[in-house]
């Protein structure tokens, strides 16, 4: 991984270090992260409404990729 200090090699994620969060499935708006994992057909079709919602704005809808809720302020976050 190099020396990077903002990589690391350990496990991020509370719930998989056995402590309680699960704060990014509580946040998901449309319920595609599971504790089986993220439901990538769920998590699209949130990704497709939110590109029609800013087709009206040059070249922002094009960039929409994700949505981020799951990921954004989580203690796993870097």
């Amino acid at each position: 991984m190099g020396d990077n200090p903002l990589v690391r090699d350990e496990e991020l994620c509370l719930h998989k270090t056995g402590r309680e969060c699960l704060r990014c499935m509580k946040v998901c708006p449309v319920r595609a992260v599971t504790l089986k994992g993220i439901e990538r057909h769920r998590c699209d079709m949130r990704i497709q409404v939110n590109r029609k919602r800013f087709a009206s704005r040059p070249n922002m809808a094009d960039d929409i990729e994700v949505c981020a809720k799951c990921i954004a302020g989580m203690p796993c976050s870097l």
